[in-house]
């Protein structure tokens, strides 16, 4: 019995030590140039992004991940959990024919239309196998301009739901697997971004990286 006893602690011991573990940051890289997602006859969307990439650095892959981000309102309360997209998956939608001859300058970028036409493919879960990263998105700042409509721009998390970001408000994101979970990485909203202005370099007036509540 004693014998049974310490092979299952070895095991659990060895599981532990040989767990993935999960590290994520905020990737700010997004902000750095302004891309055209649709350019039609008389608008312009235009866009700039902030992402969260996550490293497995364990030992074994994690497996069925999830990037889902709560935005908390007012310090503590919860306002809405949201699914995020994940680059690999995007990456991986075929389009059909008749995608194809949407005349976006590249479909693939617009991002509304994927989340209504490919949820299914989008929000899988993926493995994240060790010593390797992978990113989904989080912030999508973007701007509507043209002529003969009112110019307008919005600060959205882009996920199974899109909600629009308020001054004052906390994302507060974590990756969650079947095997593994990350730390919680909270990030402020200072104030409400504005397209031309905001870059890697000045993030700091817009969003701020803070414990999470």
């Amino acid at each position: 019995m004693l014998n049974g006893l310490a092979t299952y602690l070895i095991q659990k011991l060895e599981g532990y030590l040989n767990r993935p573990k999960l590290k994520v940051w905020f990737d700010y890289s997004g902000l750095n140039k302004e891309e055209v997602t649709y350019s039609g006859m008389n608008e312009v969307i235009k866009r700039k992004f902030v992402k969260v990439s996550v490293k497995n650095e364990g030992k074994t892959k994690a497996v069925d991940c999830e990037a889902i981000a709560e935005i908390i309102s007012n310090g503590t309360q919860t306002v809405n959990q949201i699914k995020l997209l994940w680059d690999e998956n995007l990456a991986l939608v075929k389009l059909s024919p008749e995608e194809m001859l949407i005349t976006y300058p590249d479909i693939s970028k617009d991002i509304d239309y994927l989340l209504q036409a490919h949820k299914n493919e989008l929000f899988r879960p993926i493995k994240i196998y060790k010593n390797t990263f992978k990113t989904a998105w989080l912030i999508v700042i973007e701007r509507h301009e043209g002529t003969g409509i009112q110019e307008f721009e919005k600060t959205e998390i882009k996920g199974l739901q899109s909600l629009e970001l308020k001054r004052g408000e906390i994302i507060k994101v974590t990756i969650t697997c079947c095997n593994a979970a990350s730390k919680p990485l909270c990030l402020q909203v200072k104030q409400t971004p504005i397209l031309k202005d905001i870059s890697e370099k000045n993030k700091g007036n817009y969003f701020e990286k803070i414990p999470c509540p």
